[in-house]
């Protein structure tokens, strides 16, 4: 039951100056945040498992855990997401950097991810690439294959690179590139694969966005322009140079653009071979190929 509001609790909180044991914490945390956010930010502020978290109620923290702990459960209480708080996103099993210049990696696009290793691909561009997530799982998964990855964010960039460094032992083994889309590539390079979940919340929409996206997350990763589909258009704009032969397009949709989307496709010479569901049914994951007349 929540006794005070949680900006006194905070303050109050804040004024503790003594050891306290994980079962405290959860106690405190828990009228306020759920049960995984309280797990978490103990595991986070204790260099822990969450399993030795939810094992270990006795432990006592430390007076700097303590200090990290209530530092954390501050910045959550103000709607700050707990991947930024941490410093990392599991997507795909494996584990990325992240902070607020880049998206943080979503469950869904995992789809996305399997679209691409199912047709094992020799060569693949990442188009805006973030924190490297779709382009590293597809190296880490199809050491063979050839990656490339843009993205206009030198800041995204950098933390797309160390996780390349520290999940496939080396950046080099995916050439990153800063710059909108496909400007900065060399002008020779084709691909079997363009994947690219770009942004597509219409303009009007960033509003009604959850808080901890909308005042968190990069904005320039988020609007889509009036329609959603601004990035779509540009990206389609100049594919068809950059694919080789029974090349493909996958994107990541929405199924609040789909319709237009889909026309877009058409409009501008592309087929949309097929539209998978997420786990929740939802719209997600689009197949294109150029049309052939």
């Amino acid at each position: 039951r929540k006794i005070i509001g949680w900006k006194s609790w905070i303050k109050m909180l804040l004024q503790i100056d003594r050891e306290i044991t994980v079962k405290k914490c959860f106690e405190e945390s828990s009228k306020y945040l759920g049960k995984l956010d309280c797990v978490v930010l103990l595991a986070f502020a204790v260099k822990k498992e969450k399993e030795f978290v939810l094992s270990h109620p006795e432990y006592t923290l430390s007076r700097r855990e303590f200090e990290t702990w209530k530092n954390a459960i501050k910045r959550r209480l103000e709607g700050e997401p707990i991947a930024y708080i941490t410093g990392y996103r599991e997507f795909y099993s494996l584990c990325f950097s992240v902070n607020p210049s880049t998206l943080i990696p979503r469950p869904e696009t995992e789809h996305l991810v399997d679209q691409i290793l199912s047709r094992r691909p020799s060569s693949l561009l990442d188009l805006g690439t973030g924190c490297g997530n779709i382009a590293v799982t597809v190296k880490y998964s199809l050491p063979d294959c050839d990656v490339y990855a843009t993205d206009i964010s030198g800041e995204a960039l950098k933390v797309a690179g160390e996780n390349a460094r520290r999940i496939l032992g080396q950046t080099e083994k995916i050439a990153f590139y800063q710059g909108d889309f496909f400007d900065p590539l060399p002008e020779y390079l084709k691909f079997d694969i363009i994947a690219s979940n770009p942004p597509y919340v219409r303009s009007i929409d960033i509003e009604k966005l959850p808080r901890e996206v909308r005042d968190f997350e990069p904005l320039y990763a988020l609007d889509g322009g009036e329609d959603g589909l601004d990035a779509y258009r540009k990206i389609l704009g100049n594919a068809s140079k950059r694919l080789n032969k029974n090349g493909v397009i996958i994107f990541e949709v929405d199924e609040s653009i789909l319709e237009g989307f889909i026309n877009l496709c058409y409009e501008m010479s592309y087929e949309c071979q097929e539209v998978i569901n997420d786990y929740s049914g939802r719209p997600r994951v689009a197949i294109l190929a150029e049309k052939v007349f």
